[in-house]
């Protein structure tokens, strides 16, 4: 009996089906973090007038999107949704031209579950459209490199430039993509394609002065950075996303310390198993006589554009390796695991290191969809925002650090807002305690909202946090996320009176 054949564009429907499937769950979960921005800022205007018209182009697309009816939790993430499933498509070009029909399977299927690119699918932010224009980037280059057709060159500088006007960046991915070409000069036709990467450049340009002007006004580097942690963290991000690990509060800097190794010994040593497996099988790869494009664009749109940027970190103390800006590594990153799937010698270690990942896979989405509370990075604004508007009164202040901007806090629960109490940051005042007490006077109960980054950046000795300690005589804490928690006190009848 012949073995049964499925077609190939059957199975890719499938791996497009799978990669939907999997980016919806909690799709309608409460807007967080830097979500807020796109929500309320960012998407008024076709094209943004705030800091981040340096990466306009999402925001005038989600402008476009909420134009034609689409609205909510749901309706405006689509939009990330769909960027997110067509990575499939082009990742299984990729794949196929690289490998045939088995090496394009196993490449989209690291795609459609890779728990990195799932999250970002389903985040009100240009994350999945720099994806999205990274896998076409390199699906033209693969194109080209085969053809030499000038129409790759054409759709390799389209995909720059959504790129660039996403991130400024993305510049670093370009850079890969120019010593790629040098590295690969006896391949493909060098200067039709430096000509290319030179026409990304020029037409960037109207946008520069809008990039310079968001570095001097705003400081992204307002945390102590952990250096030491910053290529730690981006390895387990694009290998098993936010959420796999167990972390608690980082505090200033976020680093990564033996204490939160031990908590995770468990997944950290199946981890260090799988992909140091994964990565030996890819350096066996590249040192063979075949394997000089591996080695070549590893080299170049992996590891030379991370060295680069974590070079600038430790220039300039900002923030600069993140996963989020640096996701156009992804389509690198997942060819080394799937090259280095392949190239494992024996069967029996394939399918044991299959299982493995599978099983890494499946507990960091897990933890994904069903446990916001303990793992990743989600932060449920929706529900604290009603709890404090219900509870909120005249004799019951809602305590936040000024000059921030609690834009969820007031999309959820703007009733709240006469009773929230802004205090000054504690780097301002020299003896925080009276002040703080004589901003409370009359009030018998405070909510008080700690989130990490409001919290490292303004009050990093949690001096607040002990003041109504200190005041207080009853204490509950609803957590709703590692780094976001909701403080209810009572005060002390002797504060109440006075």
């Amino acid at each position: 009996m012949a073995a049964l054949k499925i077609p190939p564009r059957f199975t890719l429907f499938l791996l497009i089906l799978l990669a939907f499937l999997l980016r919806l769950p909690n799709l309608g979960y409460s807007f967080y973090g830097d979500e807020m921005f796109s929500l309320v800022r960012d998407s008024n205007h076709l094209l943004t007038d705030s800091c981040d018209r340096a990466r306009p182009l999402y925001f005038s697309l989600l402008f476009l999107w909420r134009t034609i009816g689409f609205d909510g939790e749901v309706g405006l993430r689509l939009l990330s949704v769909v960027f997110g499933v067509l990575s499939v498509p082009l990742a299984w070009t990729i794949g196929h031209r690289i490998g045939g029909r088995g090496f394009a399977i196993g490449y989209s299927l690291l795609l459609a579950t890779s728990p990195l690119h799932v999250e970002f699918s389903q985040e009100l932010r240009m994350y999945s459209l720099i994806a999205l224009a990274s896998f076409a980037q390199l699906a033209c280059y693969m194109h080209y490199r085969e053809s030499g057709r000038r129409s790759a060159l054409v759709f390799g500088t389209l995909a720059g430039l959504v790129g660039m006007y996403s991130h400024p960046f993305y510049c670093f991915y370009l850079l890969g993509f120019a010593l790629l070409a040098l590295l690969d000069r006896h391949t493909i036709r060098l200067m039709p394609f430096g000509i290319s990467l030179f026409a990304i450049a020029l037409l960037y340009l109207p946008n520069v002065a809008n990039f310079f002007w968001l570095q001097s006004t705003f400081d992204v580097g307002f945390f102590q950075l952990h250096l030491l942690s910053v290529l730690l963290k981006l390895a387990a991000a694009f290998s098993v996303g936010f959420n796999l690990f167990r972390l608690a509060d980082l505090a200033q800097g976020r680093g990564i310390g033996w204490e939160i190794l031990a908590d995770n010994r468990l997944y950290v040593l199946l981890c260090i198993l799988v992909f140091g497996l994964l990565l030996i099988g890819a350096i066996r790869g590249m040192t063979r006589s075949d394997g000089r494009f591996m080695l070549y664009s590893t080299t170049a749109l992996l590891v030379f554009p991370a060295l680069v940027m974590y070079g600038l970190e430790i220039a300039t103390y900002k923030n600069v390796v993140m996963a989020k800006f640096s996701i156009f590594l992804l389509p690198q990153a997942l060819l080394v695991f799937a090259w280095g799937f392949q190239k494992l010698r024996l069967r029996a270690l394939q399918i044991g290191v299959g299982v493995a990942y599978g099983f890494l896979i499946i507990a960091a989405l897990g933890h994904f969809y069903t446990d916001p509370v303990h793992y990743g990075r989600r932060s449920n604004w929706r529900a604290a925002a009603a709890l404090v508007q219900e509870r909120a009164g005249r004799e019951v202040a809602v305590v936040l650090i000024r000059d921030w901007k609690y834009y969820l806090l007031d999309y959820y629960g703007i009733h709240s807002r006469p009773y929230w109490l802004l205090v000054d940051s504690p780097k301002n005042i020299t003896d925080y305690a009276p002040y703080l007490r004589e901003k409370l006077a009359g009030k018998r109960e405070v909510y008080y909202l700690r989130e990490d980054d409001v919290q490292n950046a303004n009050d990093p000795d949690d001096l607040i946090l002990k003041t109504l300690r200190e005041m207080s005589a009853v204490e509950s804490t609803i957590h709703y996320n590692p780094r976001f928690e909701l403080y209810h006190f009572r005060l002390a009848a002797s504060y109440v009176d006075s």
